[in-house]
């Protein structure tokens, strides 16, 4: 097992760059058809919609950015009850997430300096994980058919366009392992146990993660110290919790 001092870790979507992609989603009744309130549940919930795909029929889908998705899971999340007690069932369309639009991405400049000292850093490892799947191809709620992902050549492309080399093997698309915070922890476990590191700096704009990889502590302290933080819309980070 390889020893490092250092592993730092990065989310990709809103953290490292702004990118294009969006996430649909189709609230469908017992019959399968689109429930048609769905919409008045997302504005109940203060959340916002990128574009409405089908609108008044059985087939509608609404989009949402990464960063208003994340919104929605956890509103999701917090409104199980009512949405098993009317026998509705969300369904999701991650067919944009297949692939990184690296010319229409936009780094954000602070996370990207950060990021760029930690590569620099002696005795470390520097590694992505993305929500983003990158193995299986993709279907689509709508007639898209099946997409096959690139992100992670997409992702280590857009890092070199911004002077950063990180090889496609320290890109995990957590996707692949499965949904939500638990996926991610899950490949901060895989990379513990390949670099064995003393120290862990974790980066991510959705809330939900970095108190879950903050989690880690219970199981890697004091062998480990843990710093998560939480990366803001404007690129600046606060320490989020951890334990050092």
């Amino acid at each position: 097992m390889a020893e490092i001092e250092n592993l730092f870790a990065f989310d990709f979507d809103d953290t490292v760059a702004i990118t294009p992609s969006v996430i649909g989603v189709q609230r469908v009744t017992v019959d399968g058809k689109s429930d048609l309130s769905f919409r008045e549940w997302i504005y109940d919930h203060n959340l916002d919609i990128h574009e409405i795909e089908n609108p008044d029929t059985d087939d509608e889908i609404v989009w949402f950015t990464s960063g208003d998705f994340a919104k929605y899971e956890k509103a999701h999340r917090g409104d199980l009850e009512y949405i098993e007690l009317n026998n509705l069932e969300d369904r999701y369309d991650f067919t944009s997430t297949a692939s990184v639009d690296v010319e229409g991405s936009s780094p954000i400049g602070p996370i990207v300096d950060i990021l760029k000292q930690a590569t620099g850093t002696s005795n470390s490892k520097v590694v992505i994980i993305t929500a983003r799947g990158g193995s299986s191809a993709i279907a689509g709620l709508s007639n898209r058919g099946m997409v096959k992902p690139t992100n992670r050549q997409d992702i280590k492309d857009f890092l070199s366009g911004q002077g950063i080399n990180l090889g496609s093997g320290n890109i995990t698309t957590a996707g692949d392992i499965g949904e939500g915070p638990s996926a991610k922890v899950q490949a901060m476990k895989d990379y513990i146990e390949m670099y064995n590191p003393k120290n862990i700096f974790f980066y991510d704009d959705n809330q939900g993660n970095v108190s879950a990889v903050a989690s880690m502590c219970d199981e890697y302290f004091p062998g480990i110290t843990i710093k998560t933080f939480k990366v803001e819309s404007d690129g600046s980070v606060s320490l989020s919790g951890g334990c050092w």
